[in-house]
């Protein structure tokens, strides 16, 4: 069986807090809360395949210079007044849903996996 994919979630929001519910239900998925005063070290240890931030409490900026030692991660800001999700590696997607965001995801995963 395959590895979990591991999906952190960079600071503490209800839209976070919210999606990462969602995604709990999924048992493909591991999902983990980085805490934002301190994200580098806890990013280090856990290697995840994905980064969720609320782009209305993080800065842009803070999360993309996560992307310096880990430029394979899919790195993924949600914005809750907008119903988007915002890929930063600059493509923009309407997810108007987490199912929408699972099937990224998963893309992701498939992607990875054929490069391997």
């Amino acid at each position: 069986m395959q590895d979990a994919l591991v999906v952190a979630l960079y600071g503490r929001s209800l839209i976070l807090a919210s999606v990462g519910k969602r995604l709990e239900q999924d048992h493909r998925l591991r999902v983990v809360t980085l805490d934002p005063a301190a994200p580098e070290p806890a990013l280090r240890g856990l290697g995840p395949d994905v980064l969720l931030v609320d782009l209305g409490t993080i800065d842009v900026a803070s999360a993309v210079a996560l992307l310096g030692d880990r430029p394979d991660m899919l790195l993924v800001g949600l914005e809750a007044s907008g119903a988007r999700l915002l890929v930063l590696s600059g493509r923009q997607a309407s997810a108007l849903t987490t199912r929408d965001l699972v099937g990224l995801i998963e893309r992701r995963a498939e992607l990875a996996a054929s490069r391997a």
